[in-house]
């Protein structure tokens, strides 16, 4: 908790890692909620939604619109998911950085493979 004490947390999707977060400090019958011991907490999840007008984007789109590199993002990792939210952050609030209107397809479009007719359709 002294690692935290005053700070400014900066998280992606604050309202779950707060109840997850809160729901741990309850256990243990700490008598505070992060938001107590934080001096700020700030969602970019919200920060992003609000910049691009959006009602649902993921931390891996909101990287891409940025150029961030997503490509070590193999499984789930807290620590990595916690670097790409520091650069997002950053990104987010530097009104000189402008983001992609939309968000780059990750996955190549595979070419739709030709269907045979069967004969009986067939029209000569």
């Amino acid at each position: 908790m002294e690692f935290i004490k005053d700070s400014h947390l900066v998280i992606f999707n604050a309202a779950f890692d707060l109840r997850f977060l809160n729901a741990e400090l309850n256990r243990v019958n700490y008598p505070s909620t992060v938001s107590d011991i934080c001096a700020e907490v700030t969602c970019a999840m919200e920060l992003a939604k609000s910049k691009f007008g959006v009602r649902k984007i993921s931390q891996d789109a909101d990287c891409l619109r940025y150029g961030i590199d997503i490509s070590s993002r193999t499984k789930h990792s807290a620590l990595l998911d916690a670097y790409l939210c520091a650069e997002l952050f950053f990104k987010l609030l530097d009104d000189l950085v402008e983001p992609l209107k939309s968000t780059p397809q990750q996955n190549k479009h595979t070419p739709t493979k030709a269907i045979s007719i069967p004969s009986a359709y067939k029209n000569k």
